[in-house]
Order: C-alpha cells, then structure tokens, then sequence
C-alpha cells in the first residue's frame, strides 16, 4: 500500500517521468529486472520481509551490476531492523532458503549465482542511508519525506563494491 501511495506523489511532483512499481502490469517477472536495469533509480521500501523476497533480492543484485542508484526508503511501522539485515545479507547463501523455500531456485534460475548475490548485497544495502517515511504522519511530514526521497533520488549515485569479490 505503501510503495503504490508513493508512486502516485512521485507522479504529482514528477510529471512526465515514468514511475515504475514492480507489481504494475507485469506478465513475465523476468523482464522486472530490465525493468531495474533502465531506471534512474530503484528505490527500495525497507519493509520486515523485503530480504526474504526473491524477486526483490534479483530487484536489488540488477540495479548493482547495471549501476543503477539504490535509494533505501525506511517505511515506519513496517518492522525492517537494520541489524538483522545486517545479519541476514551476511549469511544469505545459508539462510534464505530457510526463510523462502525456493528461493534460492529462483535466483538461479535467473542465472545468478547466490554467493556472487550474497556478496554484493550484504556490501550494499546494509551501507545505504535510508530516507525516514512515516505514511502515519501528518500531511506536511509525508510532504517532507516525498521531497527527501526526490532528493535522494537525484542525487544517488551508482554504489561502488569493494575490489574482492565472493569465491
């Protein structure tokens, strides 16, 4: 409910740009992840269950390689704790399919290697500053944290990994 609200105040305050939400008209998840690789940005609405989601996992993993901006959006009210994200990006490999079984067929069978995933994410995501949304607050509260992640929006740059890579 959350990521459609924001997507029609980006619309307002965006005209002309397109606003793609990952659950829009989508017939074949596998061009999602063309979808990520063409944006400007992809924001991310940090959510308790986000990391468990295969799909928004390869979301994430195609917008790194493709060097596409990743906005962290924390979601209030929505239980996402940084330090178990922390931890469970750290041990993706071992620990997703325990979460979602299944899984980890998913992002092999998009050609992604779990490790080379796990590597990457867990030197991203816990790393990113995250724009404060509370879909509770007060109109002009909502107002600033639109404006905010326009800004982040703009002004994100492509996420640099470090030189070693998973084995």
């Amino acid at each position: 409910m959350e990521a459609r609200f924001l997507k029609t105040e980006l619309e307002k305050h965006l005209p002309g740009s397109e606003i793609f939400l990952d659950s829009d008209d989508l017939k074949d998840l596998r061009s999602l992840l063309a979808y990520v690789r063409d944006s400007s940005a992809l924001v991310v609405v940090q959510s308790a269950e986000i990391l468990y989601r295969p799909w928004c996992l390869l979301e994430m993993y195609a917008a790194i390689e493709s060097g596409v901006p990743i906005v962290a959006l924390l979601c209030q009210g929505k239980g996402y704790d940084f330090g178990q994200a922390t931890q469970f990006l750290t041990n993706l490999d071992s620990q997703l399919e325990q979460k979602t079984p299944g899984a980890g067929k998913t992002i092999y069978d998009e050609g992604v290697d779990i490790r080379d995933l796990a590597f990457k994410l867990a030197h991203v995501i816990p790393n990113l500053i995250s724009v404060s949304f509370n879909p509770s607050g007060s109109k002009n509260t909502i107002e600033a944290s639109i404006r905010d992640l326009m800004e982040a929006m703009v002004t994100a740059t492509p996420v640099e990994l470090p030189d070693n890579k998973a084995e």
